[in-house]
């Protein structure tokens, strides 16, 4: 069982359908099917969408390795809580009225890192066993 991981991803996924949600919303306000037709809000929308779908899988992959190369818990979850605050940095940038680019900045930072240090971290443990 892999407790760090189904709880992190069940949290994602329940914020990956709000900003669904979101933009699905926001097309129906602006009677948009496809792109933003310049719409600021729906592309900042789209994008928060988007990047969250980037990196959101990808560190998801990385974390259940982690955990299932019985890496350090507490490491996890600190990595885990970083993460969480870069993606709501990250989000908050995008969805705010106006645009703040230093929380977008922070969250990319954190997202980096916390990808770097899964990244190494699985790498150590790869070599060390």
């Amino acid at each position: 069982m892999y407790p760090l991981t189904t709880l992190t991803a069940s949290l994602f996924a329940l914020a990956y359908i709000f900003l669904s949600i979101y933009v699905v919303s926001l097309r129906r306000k602006h009677k948009v099917i496809i792109g933003s037709k310049e719409f600021i809000d729906l592309e900042m929308a789209i994008r928060a969408h988007g990047n969250f779908a980037e990196y959101v899988p990808f560190t998801l992959i990385l974390l259940f390795c982690a955990e299932a190369n019985n890496a350090n818990w507490i490491l996890l979850l600190a990595l885990i809580l970083f993460f969480v605050i870069g993606r709501i940095f990250h989000a908050y940038a995008f969805l705010a009225e106006k645009h703040h680019l230093k929380f977008r900045v922070r969250g990319m930072i954190l997202t980096f890192t916390v990808i770097a240090c899964l990244s190494l971290l699985n790498l150590i443990l790869l070599v060390s066993t």
